[in-house]
């Protein structure tokens, strides 16, 4: 495949990973920032779902809550 600008050896993955990490690069650096805090990682899940859905999510992605990391149904 080739870059936007023309240039070969695109892999035909990179859209996808951009997307990916495009999209856990917010919840990843509060889960760092639990670590470094002396927190577990896994408090994550708290903070993303307990966020008011209609206030913008944590991770910072300026999404609202109920569009980003909620649960479905919530």
């Amino acid at each position: 495949m080739r870059t936007p600008d023309g240039e070969a050896g695109l892999n035909y993955l990179c859209p996808g990973y951009l997307a990916f990490f495009t999209h856990v690069d917010g919840p990843m650096r509060l889960m760092a920032g639990l670590v470094k805090t002396g927190r577990f990682a896994d408090e994550i899940r708290g903070i993303l779902t307990s966020a008011p859905r209609n206030g913008p999510c944590p991770c910072g992605s300026g999404q609202k809550a109920k569009l980003c990391h909620q649960r479905p149904g919530r």
